[in-house]
């Protein structure tokens, strides 16, 4: 009897225990992902099981929305521990169509195929969708998404495969034998899952499903290598694929443009700009390749400025703050203090969320607050032995720093530049070091851009505290033209160098209806310091009595046509001692369209001084400190070179020291940047002047010059080389504000025996309208900034290309090669029956004013007094190089212009002469059979 109530009480016991440990197991689960510390796959899996249960919606809808996000561990990869997958935004969205929320469902549904754009549960998703609602309609993605899934394609990250086809879409333009061969081994790839189901179903409907998308996909495979093998360029590894595809799904099938799309239209239900902006910032947030973090940043803190109070992107805004100070430790350009606080700020008002579906959400946001309070008290606070805390404050190049402590202060913030402009060039860039005059050059160039930029945040920082009166401001306005964004640069530049000789704080006015308007600009470019807004005169003007200011104003008008300008700001330019003297009011209005700092340059009462400090490259100096690339164009741009040009990685202009010329190793490659200025067609003036009747010339000016610009590059040696060599490669970057054209150039310059391959950004008809237009204009510019040489056809004067020379990085002594046009409509040059066609110059003597000798001269003796009147004037501005060029030295070569050399013994063929020389000389041309 004992021993049978002893057994008892052991199965009691063992019982209990056993409920005690699945009690406390599943207690600890659940911990877990309050916590935050599983897995996506851990919240995803709780959901689908909650779902198959009959859950309430919210309860599993709150786990799928955890499950787009990363979990936060410890260590490096804190915030990349894991990644979500399309599948976690597909099942999110099926979540809100089955409670009718259909614009949300949408929204996460193409997050999901942007990520995996052949996923086939995607699809069928997509198309219950549309069920529900016909006008939820897909689109194909034009802009950077393609450019983040060229980065994620040369990774290898074989597990998230779907990423990688962005890539491989994205070099369908132009239709290359490499964009066909890349395409066909991405949609062999997005086949092999389909496969392994179709050899795991039980079910005959899915079967039938499979097979027939397997079949589509593989037909669409076969077609691109199909165009490859028409140029008998296929890959003797991509040969198995090939036979695969042919002997299972022959024949081909040409797939449509709209096969691949992926995001919603603008015309289409569900469609906003906060939508657009949240699916394009969360898909590169997740995507395995981290490089993508920067543009992710950006495209979510729009979605979160749009939509404040979507507590999904304000969190997913918080996380890629959070995620790209891990990422980008040297980045040279951001200060950690700030990011963190500006998380931390959004991160307030995503926490008070109560819906109960986004609690697990709300409940990640506190998690990561934690994390990035943590990561502040690392960064900032240093406790010495006495106790005493100091601030540690990084400065980064032309960016102001905030201190986040109490004890901080707005003397600190300026006091740090003074303290470390020693730091402002990039640590990751490496140079020669220069000595004497050029690192006294250096020094000086760094001192004066701390000292502008201290003057610039203590006079916002007064403005916005409400601590400066009208009477004691002191600004420039640089009033931008309605043109072209070269011409508006010119006048941006020149107005920064006078507001940092008068001692004043530049702001830059964007007039309302401008074709290049800030609103359209900003998304691809931006300023030092940490807010563009602090240079936009819109932000900061408000805080005075707007008729004060026009009472108080001061308006200078310098123009290419005399009965426009001002004689007196001619004169002030060229001749005054002190020219601060000249603008005594507040605000002083500036308008102009051209390089006008060349007329203080010339200036003898100041032209010692800026000829130590910029050694003859104002313009470059000025324009790289000042404008920059934002993230999305830096990373197309930076995808590009990589893949495009031989050895080459992408190098922000204001990251680079032009003292010391690039110089490749003998026999390497040579990247051609061509610009082709044709005219625009929604250009008034383009069209009545240009080149729109006959486009073509501009083309075959480029052609007629090409030739001659390898052959003399590829014959240019130093004294210390032992032998020339020919370039292995030359690649061709072709930049053109036409669509038509760029495709024909790309083909005809790529069948030039001198040339290995030609290519564009983006040949195609997107590359000249609107903000779209902008967008590849402004990579262009940039990718420009990253050739040895540059060809220049059509108007040679064009400002865009002028600042593509200013930003090269390849060093002072980049030439520009110039090939004239005329046409009955636009004559810069006749060239008929003369043999040499093409000049060169070298970059830094590339900006002229567009103005000649009779717009001063109109002026009479008003201007140039200093040099003995305006006819002096006029010739000494002509000697500079200042104006606008005649044909003699459009058709003339310098010959210190060689990308290889600087200041040294220069070979051109059989001619040697030192360098550098001064004057023009064009016997290399007849030479070389130009």
């Amino acid at each position: 009897m004992f021993g049978f109530v002893s057994l008892r009480w052991v199965v009691i016991l063992l019982r209990v225990a056993s409920w005690i440990l699945s009690f406390a197991v599943h207690a600890n689960g659940e911990k877990k992902a309050t916590d935050n510390i599983l897995s996506s796959r851990w919240h995803r899996d709780r959901g689908m099981r909650l779902a198959g249960k009959g859950a309430p919606g919210e309860d599993f809808v709150a786990h799928f929305h955890r499950a787009i996000f990363p979990s936060i561990g410890e260590g490096e990869d804190a915030l990349m521990a894991d990644v979500p997958e399309a599948l976690d935004f597909s099942n999110l969205a099926v979540s809100y169509m089955r409670s009718g929320e259909l614009d949300l469902a949408a929204r996460y549904l193409t997050v999901g195929l942007s990520m995996e754009p052949f996923g086939f549960t995607l699809r069928n998703n997509w198309k219950d969708l549309q069920r529900l609602d016909s006008t939820f309609r897909l689109c194909p993605w034009k802009r950077n998404l393609w450019e983040a899934g060229r980065l994620t394609g040369g990774s290898g990250n074989n597990n998230r495969e779907g990423e990688t086809m962005f890539h491989f879409l994205k070099q369908l333009n132009p239709p290359t034998t490499t964009a066909h061969q890349n395409l066909g081994v991405g949609l062999y790839r997005a086949t092999l899952p389909l496969q392994s189901l179709l050899q795991s179903s039980r079910s005959e409907q899915q079967r039938a499903e499979l097979h027939e998308y397997l079949t589509i996909l593989s037909k669409w495979g076969l077609y691109h290598f199909e165009q490859v093998q028409l140029r008998d360029k296929l890959f003797p590894d991509n040969k198995p694929i090939v036979d695969f595809f042919k002997r299972h799904y022959a024949p081909s099938q040409r797939p449509r443009k709209s096969d691949y799309s992926v995001r919603l239209c603008r015309k289409s239900r569900g469609y906003s700009k906060a939508t657009d902006y949240f699916v394009e910032g969360m898909t590169l947030l997740n995507f395995v390749n981290t490089r993508n973090t920067k543009a992710a940043r950006y495209y979510l803190k729009r979605a979160h400025e749009l939509s404040p109070q979507d507590t999904v992107a304000s969190v997913a805004y918080a996380l890629s703050l959070a995620r790209s100070i891990n990422e980008f430790p040297d980045d040279g350009t951001k200060d950690d203090n700030a990011v963190f606080e500006e998380a931390l700020r959004v991160l307030h008002v995503a926490l008070a969320d109560r819906s109960p579906e986004l609690e697990l959400v709300v409940q990640y946001a506190e998690k990561l607050r934690a994390f990035l309070r943590e990561k502040i008290a690392l960064l900032n606070v240093a406790v010495t032995d006495g106790g005493v805390v100091e601030m540690v404050v990084e400065v980064s190049p032309g960016r102001a720093t905030t201190p986040t402590a109490e004890t901080s202060t707005r003397e600190q913030r300026l006091a740090s530049f003074s303290a470390t402009f020693e730091t402002l060039e990039d640590e990751r860039v490496v140079y020669p070091q220069p000595t004497g005059e050029s690192q006294m050059a250096k020094n000086a160039w760094a001192r004066w851009r701390v000292e502008y930029l201290k003057r610039h945040v203590r006079a916002i920082d007064a403005v916005r505290n409400g601590k400066l009166l009208l009477k004691d401001a002191r600004f420039i306005v640089c009033v931008v033209p309605d043109v072209g964004f070269g011409n508006q640069a010119a006048s941006i530049v020149s107005s920064l160098l006078l507001s940092m000789l008068t001692n004043r704080t530049l702001l830059i006015h964007f007039p309302p209806g401008l074709e290049h308007s800030w609103s359209v600009l900003r998304e691809h470019v931006t300023f030092p310091l940490s807010e563009w807004t602090e240079w936009i005169y819109e932000d900061v003007v408000g805080a005075f009595d707007s008729q004060a200011v026009l009472r108080s104003s001061q308006s200078v008008l310098l123009h290419e046509e005399t009965e426009k300008s001002d004689a007196m700001a001619w004169e002030s330019l060229l001749c005054s001692e002190d020219l601060s003297a000249y603008m005594e009011s507040p605000f002083v209005y500036f308008s102009s369209n051209l390089h006008f700092f060349r007329l203080i340059e010339t200036n003898p009462h100041y032209a010692d001084k800026l000829a130590a400090v910029f050694r003859g490259d104002v313009f470059g100096h000025i324009a790289r400190f000042l404008i920059r690339p934002t993230d999305p164009v830096a990373e197309a741009a930076s995808t590009f070179v990589r893949e495009h040009f031989p050895g080459r990685s992408f190098r922000l202009p204001q990251d680079t020291d032009r003292s010391t010329p690039s110089r490749p190793a003998s026999g390497g490659s040579l990247v051609v940047g061509v610009h082709l200025r044709t005219g625009m067609d929604s250009n008034e003036r383009d069209r009545a002047i240009l080149f729109t009747h006959d486009r073509n010339a501009v083309l075959r000016a480029a052609l007629r010059c090409l030739p001659g610009l390898v052959e003399r590059e590829s014959s240019v040696t130093l004294e210390d080389d032992d032998e020339i060599e020919s370039f292995r490669e030359v690649v061709v970057f072709v930049a053109c504000d036409n669509a038509h054209i760029r495709q024909e150039a790309i083909e005809q310059i790529e069948s030039l025996d001198v040339v290995s391959k030609a290519i564009a950004f983006s040949p195609s008809a997107e590359a000249s309208r609107g903000k779209t237009g902008m967008y590849f204009a402004l990579v262009d510019l940039f990718l420009l900034s990253q050739s040895d040489v540059i060809l220049r056809a059509g108007k040679i004067t064009s400002m865009f290309t002028t600042l593509a020379a200013g930003l090269n990085v390849r060093g002072s002594s980049q030439p520009v090669y110039m090939s004239p046009v005329t046409t009955p409509t636009f004559i810069q040059c006749d060239i008929r029956g003369l043999k040499n066609t093409c000049g060169v110059e070298l970059s830094r003597n590339l900006p002229k004013m567009g103005v000649v000798e009779s717009v001063l001269e109109g002026h009479g003796d008003a201007v140039g007094k200093c040099f003995g009147g305006v006819v002096e004037a006029a010739a000494h501005l002509r000697r500079k190089g200042a104006l606008y060029p005649h044909c003699e030295e459009l058709l003339s070569m310098d010959d210190r212009a060689a990308w290889l050399g600087n200041e040294k013994k220069v070979t051109w063929g059989a001619v040697e002469r030192e360098g550098p020389i001064s004057g023009f000389l064009g016997a290399a041309w007849g030479i070389l059979g130009f």
